[in-house]
């Protein structure tokens, strides 16, 4: 049976730093990082769909939503983009959803996803989470927007809000709903989110809220994403067959 992982990712902006590329540029971006051999080696043999669903509302405007950007830029650089290994799509949403890239996409690479991300278009409205998660579980469990179904390939949704959802079926429902397809997923905020919402997202798991208090610390949550979507699901396929073992390496990095 496919487990499939997400993130929800709730935030308002990143720094991050641009570099494209090679496996070894990413070797020593995640060796700065704090990551030691073993898990660069993970990383850079760790196999995902991830789909980021970025808000677009009008909190943010053209500033904040160039430090979303800069934010998915960030976390792919720091992966093993490619048609084998992680591929990427994205959604962005206001108070509707706007299918920006599926798994389709071409090509698969650290700078092509990082060129086509610095091209999507900012479009102010109002904040319907419940749909974009909706619109990610749908990329990465159909074969029509690219979905692989193969061992190994974990499945990720990186969810981006920078406050509350105001439209749409309210997130504790959508919450329920995916809570009953096998999808999990881990929540941060920053600025004016609320608590509830982000357990919500969660699926009620407080371990797998992440917060911070302003919008620049939030490049501080850049290597966790990917500690939890490569190193937690590849070790545990490797060292573990308990699923205990899973979940606590997964959500308690």
């Amino acid at each position: 049976m496919l487990r499939v992982v997400v993130l929800a990712v709730a935030l308002s902006a990143v720094y991050g730093l641009e570099a494209a590329g090679s496996a070894n540029t990413q070797g020593q971006l995640l060796a700065a990082a704090g990551f030691n051999a073993a898990q660069v080696n993970t990383v850079q043999t760790c196999k995902a769909d991830i789909c980021f669903a970025l808000d677009s509302s009008g909190s943010l405007g053209n500033n904040g939503w160039n430090t979303v950007i800069a934010f998915a830029k960030n976390v792919v650089q720091y992966l093993p983009v490619s048609q084998q290994q992680v591929k990427i799509s994205t959604v962005s949403f206001n108070e509707v959803v706007t299918d920006q890239f599926n798994f389709n996409y071409q090509p698969q690479s650290v700078t092509g996803i990082m060129n086509k991300l610095s091209t999507l278009p900012y479009s102010a409205g109002n904040t319907n989470i419940g749909d974009a998660m909706r619109r990610c579980r749908d990329y990465l469990t159909q074969a029509q927007y690219g979905a692989r179904f193969e061992a190994g390939v974990s499945k990720i949704a990186v969810v981006f809000t920078d406050g509350k959802a105001n439209r749409g079926d309210p997130v504790s429902q959508v919450s329920q709903e995916l809570m009953n397809s096998g999808l999990s997923f881990i929540a941060v905020g920053a600025g004016s989110t609320d608590d509830q919402e982000l357990l919500a997202i969660a699926l009620g798991q407080p371990s797998n809220v992440l917060k911070v208090s302003d919008l620049n610390a939030l490049n501080s949550i850049v290597t966790k994403i990917v500690q939890k979507a490569c190193i937690g699901k590849c070790v545990f396929k490797l060292n573990s067959d308990r699923p205990v073992d899973l979940i606590q390496h997964v959500f308690n990095l």
